[in-house]
């Protein structure tokens, strides 16, 4: 009789739902602190998103960087006595934020930095001529994944779609650097035969290369003039001059400035005009870049059809969950939509593999 009693006690409990929630939780709807746009509409999860993402890189930004002058003078402090001049004293939380940071990247560095990936990605960051450091870059990495996954699974998303978020915010930065490292070197490979053009000149009215590279980092613009400026910095400081201009190329990363190195440590074996050596080469260098771009415009056809076809999926995608929020959840929440949905994205990524190998060019 006992267990009787208990079972139809049971029975006639229920869990209140709804308005009778709410009204008992004395709330009768979300939070006011998150605009309620972005619980209606079906663009306000992904702005949430966005907006976080965008908040903890720059928060992450701000943190790594340290300023200039605290920097030196902690160097400096072990070996003299440096007192805190008046109008700089930083506060003690900022200390152990600097400090916690500090620690953290070196721990990172000491742990990784002997990989070759991270000595690969090293020389990446330093092609894109920003003032910063690879550890740096992988931890924004990390906290633009996390951020945007920590959001996504506040809003209830699936385990899958959260997989997702978090790898499309990773690659955003590393995107965005991959942009700098391919516009810079472009500025430089354009810039390049007429720098060769100004050093031929320079050689002719009796200056000597050292000069001529002089020449070059005064009258020339960034990114050369600073690559340049590096390479006299770096002879003046006793490292020979070759091993200067083959590191330049290694951190540049253009194959015309490696054929024009190439061409110049053969003339210093066999002899001959420098200046008419860098004529020659300027000459054909600057043919090169014209074939280039003329490859560039037969293929450009090709280009954008590849585009289309590896963008379209996602705006379609897009566009019906604008449209019907619920038409794509069994893609996400069942096991036969994470089949169906890894074996679309395989199959684009190797179109899009097969589609680039078909348009690119070896010049």
């Amino acid at each position: 009789m006992r267990r009787a009693f208990l079972l139809t006690a049971l029975a006639s409990l229920a869990a209140p739902t709804g308005a009778a929630a709410a009204a008992e939780s004395g709330s009768a709807g979300p939070s006011g602190v998150i605009p309620g746009v972005l619980y209606e509409k079906p663009w306000g999860p992904a702005s949430l998103a966005l907006v976080v993402g965008v908040l903890v890189l720059a928060a992450v930004a701000i943190g790594a960087r340290t300023p200039r002058s605290a920097w030196l003078r902690n160097r400096l402090a072990p070996h003299v006595n440096l007192g805190t001049p008046a109008g700089e004293e930083t506060s003690e939380a900022t200390g152990k934020r600097s400090r916690l940071l500090a620690s953290l990247f070196t721990s990172t560095e000491k742990r990784f930095g002997h990989r070759s990936h991270w000595r690969k990605l090293e020389r990446f960051v330093e092609r894109s001529g920003l003032k910063i450091r690879t550890v740096e870059v992988v931890w924004i990495v990390v906290a633009s994944g996390l951020g945007l996954a920590v959001v996504t699974s506040l809003l209830g998303r699936s385990i899958l779609l959260i997989a997702l978020t978090a790898c499309v915010g990773a690659a955003v930065p590393s995107i965005l650097l991959g942009i700098r490292v391919r516009r810079r070197t472009r500025a430089f490979d354009e810039q390049l035969p007429d720098l060769l053009l100004t050093i031929a000149s320079s050689l002719k009215v009796g200056h000597s290369f050292t000069q001529g590279l002089q020449v070059v980092v005064e009258e020339g613009r960034a990114p050369a003039a600073d690559e340049f400026r590096r390479v006299l910095n770096e002879a003046q400081l006793g490292q020979p001059m070759e091993v200067a201009l083959t590191d330049m190329g290694e951190r540049v990363g253009s194959d015309d400035l490696r054929f024009v190195l190439e061409s110049v440590a053969i003339q210093r074996e066999i002899g001959g005009s420098l200046a008419e050596l860098f004529e020659t080469v300027a000459e054909t260098v600057r043919e090169r870049q014209q074939f280039r771009r003329k490859l560039k415009a037969l293929t450009a056809m090709g280009r954008m059809s590849a585009t289309v076809l590896v963008c379209l999926p996602f705006a379609v995608g897009l566009g019906i969950q604008a449209l019907n929020r619920n038409y794509l959840d069994p893609l996400f929440s069942t096991s036969t939509g994470h089949i169906m949905l890894f074996g679309t994205l395989a199959g684009m990524a190797v179109g899009a593999l097969w589609l680039r190998k078909i348009i690119s060019f070896r010049s």
